[in-house]
C-alpha cells in the first residue's frame, strides 16, 4: 500500500501481507499519538484517569517527550453534564465512544459531537444534563479522563486499589463486577465482561451498592451474643453452637421454619440458605420481600443485553 492503512477500516483479503511492527508502522504511530496531544492538557499529576489512561501507555510508548506544536492549546470550561459524570473537556481525543454509547446502547441519543476541526467536542444537547441510569459505562470506555465518575473523583489512585471478581447484588440480573478496594474500605464497582449476563456495562445504581459494603455501624460483620442482657462479641464457633443447641431444644417441624432474605443475596447464596431449609428441617418455606421496581428506560438498553450483536 502506498500509505498505512488502519486496521479497523480495511477488509481482509486472499495473499495480503501484514505487518504491524516495522519502521514505517512505529513512525505512523509516533505522529498518530502527536495528534492526539496536540490540545490534551499536561495534568497527569491531577488527572483521575492517570493509571488507567490508554493515551498515558500510548504516550509512554511512542512519545517523544517534547512537543512540535507551538501555539496555545484550545481550552474549554469544565461542564456538569450528568448525575453520575462529569465532563472535562479538554482532555478528550474525540474518539467518539461516548456519542455512540448513547445511540447504539441506552437509545437515549442525549450526549453527542458538535462542531467541526479544530473546534469539534462532545456535550450534552441543548445544555441538559444526562439522567440516563447507565452514565458510568461513559467513564469506563472514555479511553482518557475526558469523563469521569462523580463518586469515585480525588478518592484514591488507581494503583493502589486491589481488585477482586464478584457479582453485583442491587437487583436479580447478577451483574458481574471487580470490586475495587484499599485499606479494608472499598472505593467502586466496575462492571467484569460476561457476554452471557450483562456484557461489559452495570447500572449506576448497582456501582453504589459498594456504600453498603462500607457500612461499620449498621453492618453485623461479626457475631453478637447476649450476655448478661447485653450484646458481646463471641467467636463463629460459640454463635453456630448456641443456634444448633436452640434447634434442638425447640425440635420444629418442617412447617414451622422460614428463611427470610433479600434482593442483596446473590443467586449462590440464595441456594445454599435454600439447600439448607430443605437438608436440615425438611423445609421449602424461603421468603423475599420484592422491592418495587420500575424500568423507567427504554428497552432499548435490555435488548442490547440480552440480543446478539
Amino acid at each position: 500500500a502506498p500509505k498505512l492503512q488502519t486496521a479497523c477500516s480495511v477488509d481482509a483479503a486472499e495473499g495480503m501481507k501484514i505487518e504491524t511492527m516495522n519502521q514505517k508502522v512505529e513512525e505512523g504511530r509516533k505522529l498518530v499519538n502527536e495528534f492526539l496531544l496536540i490540545n490534551h492538557p499536561l495534568d497527569c499529576p491531577i488527572c483521575d484517569q492517570s493509571g488507567e489512561c490508554t493515551l498515558q501507555d500510548y504516550s509512554f510508548e511512542y512519545g517523544s517527550g517534547k512537543s512540535e506544536m507551538d501555539y496555545s492549546k484550545r481550552v474549554y470550561g469544565w461542564r456538569d453534564i450528568g448525575t453520575f459524570v462529569s465532563l472535562e473537556r479538554n482532555r478528550c481525543i474525540q474518539c467518539s465512544r461516548c456519542d455512540r454509547f448513547t445511540r447504539e446502547i441506552t437509545g437515549t441519543n442525549e450526549f453527542g459531537m458538535f462542531n467541526r476541526g479544530h473546534e469539534l467536542t462532545v456535550d450534552t444537547y441543548t445544555d441538559r444534563p444526562m439522567t440516563n441510569k447507565f452514565q458510568g459505562n461513559m467513564a469506563d470506555i472514555c479511553p482518557v479522563g475526558a469523563i469521569t465518575e462523580k463518586e469515585f473523583r480525588f478518592k484514591r489512585r488507581v494503583w493502589k486499589l486491589k481488585k477482586n471478581r464478584s457479582i453485583c447484588t442491587g437487583c436479580s440480573t447478577g451483574c458481574n463486577v471487580t470490586i475495587e478496594h484499599d485499606r479494608n474500605e472499598v472505593f467502586r464497582l466496575k462492571p467484569h465482561e460476561n457476554q452471557n449476563v450483562n456484557k461489559w456495562w452495570m447500572c449506576d445504581e448497582g456501582r453504589l451498592t459498594y456504600r453498603i459494603m462500607n457500612e461499620r455501624k449498621t453492618r453485623i460483620n461479626r457475631p453478637l451474643g447476649r450476655v448478661s442482657q447485653n450484646l458481646q462479641n463471641i467467636s463463629w464457633d460459640d454463635a453456630y453452637r448456641a443456634i444448633a443447641e436452640r434447634i434442638s431444644e425447640m425440635e420444629p417441624t418442617g412447617n414451622e421454619v422460614i428463611a427470610l432474605t433479600d434482593t442483596h443475596a446473590s443467586n449462590e447464596e440464595l441456594f445454599l440458605i435454600k439447600k439448607l431449609l430443605k437438608d436440615g428441617f425438611l423445609s421449602d418455606n424461603v421468603f423475599c420481600p420484592l422491592p418495587k421496581w420500575e424500568q423507567r428506560e427504554s428497552e432499548f438498553f435490555i435488548n442490547t443485553l440480552i440480543t446478539t450483536d
